[in-house]
């Protein structure tokens, strides 16, 4: 399970933020308090594995392997990805602070086996695009995203 700690004013940080299947909270680990900081309208069907956020943490994308959720904090915008983008089988996401992106990893696209990886906007999955499109039917297991780039 993925955490993140809470941005602070300060140096000292006393918050992390984790994820559930049916919410996102904040357990502040010096009172031992635990707070919700939203709960989702549908569930994940599973504890999600991956929890990943933008920079200003104000948008989240939350998965588990069959489905995924996107939040944006500022606006309460709840978006269920695996039927926005008809996915399934999610192996890995990733955020790329430097464009201002989420990539989402899938090995199902309109329940064919494949690699799929689709990115889109931290305010806005609807913004997206499928930069990987390759219905081959082998199931992957392991994965991992990786954001490289070629500075000349």
């Amino acid at each position: 399970m993925d955490f993140h700690f809470k941005q602070s004013q300060s140096f000292f940080r006393d918050s992390l933020i984790f994820a559930r299947k049916e919410r996102i909270f904040i357990f502040d680990f010096v009172t031992m308090r635990i707070k919700t900081l939203y709960k989702f309208v549908v569930p994940l069907k599973t504890q999600p594995q991956y929890f990943k956020m933008n920079d200003s943490q104000t948008t989240f994308v939350i998965c588990s392997p069959q489905d995924g959720i996107f939040f944006n904090i500022a606006t309460e915008e709840e978006v269920d990805l695996d039927e926005l983008y008809n996915i399934g089988c999610i192996k890995q996401i990733a955020y790329d602070a430097e464009d201002h992106q989420f990539y989402i990893l899938a090995n199902k696209f309109e329940g064919k086996l494949g690699l799929f990886l689709i990115v889109f906007n931290e305010h806005n999955p609807k913004q997206y695009q499928m930069l990987v499109k390759i219905k081959n039917l082998l199931d992957v297991d392991d994965a991992h995203l990786s954001i490289q780039r070629n500075k000349n």
